[in-house]
């Protein structure tokens, strides 16, 4: 079972064993708390003694955070739940849906997400502010070309904007699944 060690409210790491926490050398706690201050790791985030998979950092607003995964697996899995519940808040405004029903979306596979890696090493924006919802689809656009550098994320409050369209992500409401479409 895994355990948390919180080092501030809104950072924290995964642990195996409270008994190898206790055996981290001063060097290791040393960097675990400049890690959680400066949001930058001196060395590879993944300790052997905490045998962690994830690192999570955040400023104190919520608004931006870093993710360290150990198994990129989980981050696709993690990617896929959150799209589905951005996709649900979508479906579900009253504007779009006049009944009460609310409509749950399956998260998009691991595999139509990957296709999109290339794009997430220079940054790729997921836009749900752009998306376009139809009777049958919604359609999420992924941006490349980012407008804002990364350090102007964490002090703007404007909505991540980009500079090309290089794909798609569409929600079929008939089918109830993912569709993706390279542009």
């Amino acid at each position: 079972m895994h355990h948390l060690l919180n080092f501030k409210i809104f950072c924290w790491i995964d642990f195996e064993d409270l008994e190898l926490v206790n055996q981290l050398s001063p060097q290791e706690v040393a960097e675990l708390l400049y890690l959680a201050h400066t949001g930058r790791h001196l060395r590879s985030p993944f300790y052997y003694k905490l045998q962690n998979n994830f690192v999570y950092l955040t400023k104190k607003d919520g608004r931006y955070n870093k993710v360290y995964y150990r198994n990129m697996n989980h981050f696709y899995t993690v990617l896929g739940q959150t799209i589905a519940r951005k996709t649900e808040e979508l479906i579900n405004e009253k504007s779009f849906l006049s009944l009460n029903r609310k409509k749950a979306v399956v998260a998009p596979p691991s595999d139509l997400l990957k296709k999109l890696a290339p794009y997430f090493k220079e940054g790729a924006c997921i836009a749900f502010a752009h998306a376009e919802k139809t009777r049958t689809q919604i359609k999420v656009p992924i941006g490349i070309d980012l407008e804002e550098d990364m350090s102007e994320l964490e002090i703007s409050l404007e909505d991540l904007d980009y500079r090309k369209v290089v794909a798609e992500l569409i929600y079929d409401l008939k089918q109830s699944g993912w569709i993706y479409i390279e542009k």
